[in-house]
């Protein structure tokens, strides 16, 4: 058994945007776990080639998965499966060693109980044991004798990072493992820089997800003999959202709101240029954010006798969901601080103004293109008029 600490911490680490399915040594010499247990065959050099670091915590990505192989002396292989779909290689022969797997959603459980025995010899791992909060169990191994020592690792939060192994050289079976587990609770998570596959100018040449939406239209006219004003108004209520989502939620168990900081690719509307793409530096959470509001119009028409009008009200809608890649900054409970890259999806929906008209003539069939100027827009009559966007 060996015992050991945490070194050369990489506090506030930049990395860039990759993955990679397997890790070297120099991975597991500095990250963010605890104290650990090595169990199994301590007289190996640790310089030698047979240690083998398994972790991809700098990219985000936690082990969620384990397979082991076992006979009735020994932990004969391992394996290990991470949040990003990768795994480990087999780790040792199996030969014809019986296998259990144990897997788990890290968003949603954690693991509970590690204990190990070693083989009886001090020359490799005799017997695991693992549990997760789910109910999920793996044993695999030898039956250990009343006199040997059970290892029980500190779990901390039961995040598993990664796991270093060592395989004898001989008998290709695991010499020696240890596991990696996150040292302290998530205090805060923050987005601060976004690369979106979408730019703004490519969006709005395509109109991608912009539309027009025909909130209502009809005609009137007047059969009294004597002059009247005529209201073309209503009220309708939408839903705006903004939602921000991250793959690291699903890796690393967080139950906290993200919150970007980064400028976020998203609708925006102004007066003077209508509703269109550009970057925005706003809020937007993980949770998600929904807001009610009152989409009102009104025209107020003074009709003689016999006149008759035909009225319509529309309002720009816009629709984005786009892929991005996110600078990740996690920050520990007990002060530890680190940076990922982690893809993610921003969803929105937007409206713009209403914008509502009548005329004299019968208007055009309606289109839902955003970039259609309406001919009735140049022969319709001018009356007093009430568009409003309100939010509840």
């Amino acid at each position: 058994m060996r015992f050991f600490s945490p070194q050369a911490l990489l506090i506030g680490a930049s990395l860039l945007p990759s993955l990679a399915l397997a890790a070297d040594m120099k991975d597991c010499e500095g990250g963010p776990w605890g104290n650990w247990l090595e169990v199994g065959n301590t007289s190996t050099d640790e310089e030698d080639k047979n240690n083998i670091c398994e972790t991809l915590w700098s990219k985000g990505v936690v082990i969620n998965g384990v397979e082991a192989w076992g006979s009735k002396d020994r932990v004969e292989a391992i394996q290990f499966y991470f949040t990003d779909g990768s795994s480990s290689k087999q780790l040792g022969e199996p030969g014809g060693a019986s296998s259990q797997k144990l897997t788990w959603d890290p968003a949603q459980e954690t693991v509970t109980q590690v204990k190990m025995w070693g083989n009886g010899k001090a020359s490799g791992l005799g017997k695991i044991l693992m549990k997760t909060s789910g109910g999920g169990s793996l044993e695999v191994g030898r039956s250990p004798s009343d006199s040997q020592t059970t290892f029980e690792p500190d779990l901390y939060t039961g995040i598993l990072l990664g796991a270093l192994v060592y395989v004898n050289d001989e008998d290709k079976d695991v010499g020696r493992l240890g596991l990696l587990f996150l040292r302290s609770k998530i205090k805060a998570i923050t987005i601060n820089e976004m690369q979106f596959q979408d730019t703004p100018e490519a969006l709005n040449e395509k109109h991608k997800g912009l539309q027009n939406i025909l909130l209502e239209e009809g005609d009137h006219i007047n059969t009294n003999d004597s002059k009247g004003t005529w209201v073309f108004g209503n009220e309708v209520s939408k839903k705006v959202t903004k939602k921000l989502t991250n793959q690291a939620t699903h890796t690393f168990g967080w139950h906290y709101d993200i919150e970007a900081k980064a400028q976020v690719l998203g609708i925006g509307f102004r007066l003077e240029t209508g509703i269109k793409y550009e970057y925005q530096n706003m809020k937007a959470e993980e949770n998600g954010e929904e807001t009610e509001i009152k989409l009102k119009w009104e025209i107020r028409q003074e009709l003689d006798p016999n006149q008759k009008v035909f009225c319509r009200a529309t309002v720009l809608n816009g629709e984005y969901k786009g892929a991005y890649n996110g600078k990740v900054a996690l920050e520990l409970e007990d002060g530890y601080n680190y940076e990922f890259w982690s893809a993610g999806e921003y969803e929105q929906i937007a409206y713009g103004t209403v914008k509502s008209k009548c005329q004299s003539t019968e208007m055009p069939p309606f289109s839902d293109d955003p970039t259609e100027d309406d001919p009735a827009a140049k022969r319709s009559i001018q009356f007093p008029r009430r568009a409003i966007l309100e939010a509840n």
